[in-house]
């Protein structure tokens, strides 16, 4: 099945851009916070178009499509910690703050580890978000690495700079993954241990 692409036309890629058919109501004062900031008095940004807001609605629609999946994920990891160590430290005296710090943040500190290296995955492949809602603007405030990439490539056709930025986003990436390989081999022999116990 085919589904219709919001760049498979540069007509409907300036219409998307704009706020038209992609959910994005073209009139900001039909928009929830707009409504709830004017009811108590206040102007409405503009909340993608404005340089120092541009960047913070654009991780605001992306970000929040991130908050049930980071949830999902660090609810059995938590589930996953024994009762009995709570109520071990519980006896020894020790405080909230304590408990998390030296309790329950390492023993989640694989699924932290987890969503860390997915965030990183997904900060890099922040294209679509960024080209469909603000096309890298105002004044290239909106822009993340990947798109400026594209511009360069597909717009202003410098393939040989494009070609520099492709190759150093490469390193970054296979350099962050040998680092985040590290972790993961250090803690081969706990894991062993664990599931032997």
């Amino acid at each position: 099945m085919l589904y219709p692409r919001p760049s498979s036309s540069p007509h409907l890629h300036h219409q998307c851009r704009r706020g038209h058919g992609v959910g994005l109501d073209p009139r900001p004062d039909l928009r929830a916070a707009a409504v709830i900031l004017n009811a108590i008095g206040l102007a409405s940004p503009n909340w993608l178009g404005g340089r120092p807001l541009g960047p913070a609605g654009r991780d605001d629609r992306h970000d929040l499509g991130r908050r049930g999946y980071d949830m999902v994920i660090s609810s059995p990891g938590l589930q996953g910690i024994p009762r009995e160590l709570y109520d071990a430290a519980r006896v020894d005296g020790a405080s909230g703050p304590q408990v998390f710090r030296r309790l329950t943040f390492p023993l989640l500190s694989p699924t932290t580890f987890f969503l860390l290296v997915i965030s990183v995955i997904n900060a890099l492949k922040a294209f679509d978000v960024v080209s469909v809602m603000t096309g890298g603007g105002p004044l290239n405030s909106s822009n993340v690495y990947v798109h400026y990439l594209f511009q360069n490539a597909f717009r202003w056709f410098k393939t040989g700079y494009a070609s520099a930025l492709a190759l150093v986003l490469f390193l970054v990436i296979l350099g962050h993954h040998a680092r985040a390989g590290a972790p993961v081999r250090a803690m081969g022999p706990l894991l062993k241990e664990r599931a032997q116990a």
